[in-house]
């Protein structure tokens, strides 16, 4: 028969081993030997740059389609109000 421990005991020991590991890995350090030109630095940052950007604008564009689809504004019906307002002038 199996027990189900329970989330308020999964947890601890789940942090255990996370910091077993963790010690582990701190105790078993040995030094590189590497070198990182300054040429690296710059690319990691411009590629940072990038992804923040690009997910700034994909999330926005996301957003906007979702609110549009609760609003029930679509692409058509936004054309639709535009036309509407025109008539009337």
């Amino acid at each position: 028969m199996v027990h189900y421990a329970g989330p308020d005991k999964v947890r601890p020991t789940m942090f255990l081993f996370v910091f077993a590991v963790a010690l582990i890995l701190l105790i078993s350090e040995r030094p590189a030997h590497a070198y990182i030109d300054p040429g690296s630095g710059s690319l990691i940052y411009q590629t940072a740059l990038a992804a923040l950007l690009g997910a700034g604008f994909f999330f926005r564009r996301t957003l906007a389609s979702i609110g549009r689809l609760f609003r029930g504004r679509g692409a058509d019906a936004a054309g639709e109000i535009e036309t509407r307002g025109r008539e009337h002038r």
